[in-house]
């Protein structure tokens, strides 16, 4: 007689689910130390646009433009890997804030901006963004060598106000920073292009 209770029970358990419970889950990315769950190292097979392999950690960064007070723009594609480029440069305005912008047909992408103080300490003042299609905000991180930044997955934009010494910078020159703008997947593996915006 138990046998039979539990066969049903079991039987019930594996019975259809709920549109909602059927859904993927959203990508989630949580605060505080950033870290890849995929943990695999860089992927020549995938790899477009301003993209060159490898550049999976802040050693191996692809350069791209200093920052300006106008938008620039490059892609490049990924998959189970993480895709890192440098910026750096001085800031054009009175509020130091740095803006980056992701376009991507997925929504587990994540784009992470940190930033360093070339001179003296950086502090993180704000981190916000649009909300992801997936309904998510974007997150204060940093960086495992304790780079301050902000992530965000999916589509949208990213905004970090950074404080800088300005006692360290040259004498009657704005503090200048380096900026890292880091893309991965948080979720999947397929290798997906990307196109990334930033302005400082």
């Amino acid at each position: 007689m138990r046998a039979r209770v539990v066969t049903a029970l079991l039987l019930a358990g594996l019975g259809g689910c709920s549109s909602k419970a059927c859904e993927p889950t959203p990508p989630s990315i949580p605060s505080g130390c950033w870290s890849h769950p995929l943990a695999s190292g860089d992927d020549p097979s995938c790899s477009s646009g301003s993209e060159t392999e490898p550049n999976g950690d802040l050693v191996a960064a692809n350069r791209v433009g200093d920052g300006s007070c106008s938008w620039q723009y490059f892609t490049g594609s990924v998959a189970a890997d993480v895709d890192v480029f440098r910026a750096d440069g001085a800031f054009c305005k009175a509020t130091p804030t740095l803006q980056a912008s992701l376009s991507t047909d997925q929504d587990d992408v994540r784009l992470c901006l940190f930033a360093t103080c070339a001179t003296g300490k950086t502090g993180l003042a704000h981190c916000s963004g649009t909300t992801s299609p997936s309904g998510q905000t974007a997150v204060a991180n940093h960086m495992p060598e304790g780079i301050l930044g902000c992530c965000r997955a999916g589509a949208g934009t990213l905004s970090v106000d950074v404080n800088c010494d300005s006692q360290y910078a040259p004498l009657g020159k704005p503090p200048e920073w380096h900026s890292y703008l880091v893309v991965d997947r948080v979720r999947d593996t397929g290798c997906t292009p990307y196109k990334i915006g930033y302005q400082f």
